[in-house]
């Protein structure tokens, strides 16, 4: 199983940092906070959204990019990893690999 560096549990938009509030209330069967934790995550990310489209930006995966070829076309989408994105995972001096993070 694959194992994140342990520095990246800083990051603000790690998984794990994002929904922890959420965890906790469910596991502590918080109902009201869980409820809370999860809107407070979404409304985040709506306003997230809806600044970067005011500001006209367009949001991409810090990771993996989608590729396109003829023999795909209107199949399923195909997603490669991102040239450097590993580098940009893995390195515990460096800024954070997505923005915002």
């Amino acid at each position: 199983p694959y194992t994140m560096p342990s520095y990246s549990l800083a990051w603000p938009r790690h998984s794990r940092q994002v929904w922890k509030d959420l965890n906790e209330a469910i596991a502590n069967e918080e109902w009201a906070l869980a409820r809370a934790a999860k809107s407070k995550v979404e409304d985040g990310r709506r306003a997230e959204e809806a600044q970067m489209q005011n500001a006209g930006e367009k949001w991409e995966p810090a990771f993996f990019v989608e590729t396109t070829s003829a023999a795909n076309v209107g199949k399923e989408k195909i997603w490669c990893v991102r040239e450097g994105a590993f580098t940009r995972a893995f390195n515990a001096e460096g800024p954070p690999p997505c923005r915002n993070m």
